[in-house]
């Protein structure tokens, strides 16, 4: 389980909701295949997959344990989000997704309408309905994580161009409802297996508002890197999770667009 939750936080910290759009670049197809790694050990495996035909956006995202913990939890994931373009910003229209594991199953089914209110929420637990704990107020304005993942791009353009480098985020899963604070701290060179890679180095920092459980109502940073380039790749993200261990999630191979897929190293 903490292998998918540090997926989830991952990506959400990718995610943008209010960013300037001024010098945007438009979404494109994307797929990353990504390891999920936890006391230097890889405990599981993400596929995220963006298609863009038009003005809609269709994405998938899958989820699995492997080794040791798929044996102790037998965790798997599947999200599917499909979102509206307003001029290079996702607005999400459905988002549903659904876990099992060895424990429990869960299932979740967000509907928008076009200007961004909730007008259908249904979530499951082993088969039962069961309310959400996000307040109505909380749920409008909103974008589901997968949706919201596309929208990095055109915050770090603007970024890259003179805009501003801090921006905050308003995220719904249906279970939970968190703002993200960004912040762009540095362009660099990362020093990968692969050799020196230009990156941005994005600091995020995860406010839970509601349905979160005791134990995770605390502040997260994670630290973001993303490839310094066109394809603006996510290709490290890492947190500390219980007891101060660091949990990361990396992306082994990308296809972005029509461009030739990219294998990375670290």
């Amino acid at each position: 389980m903490m292998a998918a939750r540090l997926c989830g936080v991952a990506l959400a910290a990718a995610l943008l909701v209010d960013g300037p759009s001024t010098s945007a670049a438009a979404p494109e197809d994307l797929v990353l295949e990504m390891d999920m790694s936890f006391l230097g050990m890889t405990v599981g495996r993400a596929e995220l997959s963006t298609q863009v035909q038009a003005e809609e956006v269709t994405q998938d995202l899958l989820v699995e344990t492997v080794g040791l913990a798929r044996e102790l939890t037998g965790f798997s994931s599947a999200s599917h989000s499909l979102s509206r373009l307003d001029g290079t910003r996702p607005r999400t229209l459905s988002f549903d997704f659904e876990t099992e594991s060895k424990r429990s199953n869960r299932r979740v089914m967000i509907r928008y309408d076009g200007d961004g209110r909730v007008i259908d929420l249904a979530t499951f637990k082993r088969g039962k309905e069961e309310p959400s704990e996000v307040p109505a107020a909380l749920r409008d304005g909103t974008v589901d994580p997968l949706a919201a993942f596309t929208a990095i791009r055109g915050w770090l353009f603007s970024a890259r161009d003179g805009g501003p480098d801090t921006t905050r985020f308003a995220v719904f899963d249906g279970r939970r409802r968190y703002d993200l604070a960004v912040r762009l701290v540095e362009r660099r060179d990362a020093d990968f297996d692969t050799g020196p890679t230009p990156i941005f180095e994005l600091e995020v920092l995860l406010r839970p508002l509601a349905g979160f459980d005791d134990g995770d109502r605390e502040e997260r940073r994670l630290v973001v890197l993303v490839s310094d380039d066109e394809a603006m790749v996510p290709l490290v993200m890492r947190t500390r999770v219980q007891g101060g261990l660091q949990a990361a999630l990396y992306t082994r191979r990308a296809c972005v667009g029509n461009e030739e897929c990219r294998s990375f190293s670290y």
